[in-house]
């Protein structure tokens, strides 16, 4: 028995399938969800959600969001979202990756230099754009 999964940007349906599984990066740590799994909410960090379709495993990168589960379908809302089948050409995936690679590196070196408190806004929102550049470049490099 199947479960359907819908992520949804504020933006847009990034993908709406039938899935035998699907793992999301849940805020205390990854979790899955097979058919018939008990109701869920779930705080999501960035990071990789998988789902798994005729024995073939899919990733793609999502932003902090939450997760429902209910019935056999689950709702991801995320703020961003990068399905890495979805990039049209190899020169598209290669400006993605070099875009991913280039936050990578100006969030790393923002929280390199940080000497404010580390409860600051702006702290968690390098920390953020960090994971979030992670994120992308996992799913590119996949």
């Amino acid at each position: 028995m199947p479960i359907t999964i819908e992520i949804v940007t504020p933006t847009q349906l990034v993908l709406r399938k039938t899935v035998d599984a699907f793992t999301g990066p849940g805020e205390i740590g990854e979790f899955g969800v097979l058919a018939g799994h008990r109701p869920l909410l779930a705080s999501l960090k960035a990071g990789i959600a998988k789902y798994s379709e005729g024995g073939a495993e899919h990733r793609l990168a999502v932003g902090p969001g939450f997760a429902e589960l209910d019935n056999d379908r689950i709702i991801v809302l995320t703020e961003k979202a990068l399905d890495p089948a979805k990039l049209a050409t190899p020169e598209d995936r290669q400006a993605e990756l070099a875009s991913a690679e280039a936050d990578r590196e100006r969030s790393d070196a923002a929280l390199r230099a940080w000497t404010g408190p580390v409860g600051a806004s702006e702290f968690q929102e390098a920390q953020l754009a960090l994971e979030w550049a992670q994120a992308r470049l996992s799913a590119l490099r996949s």
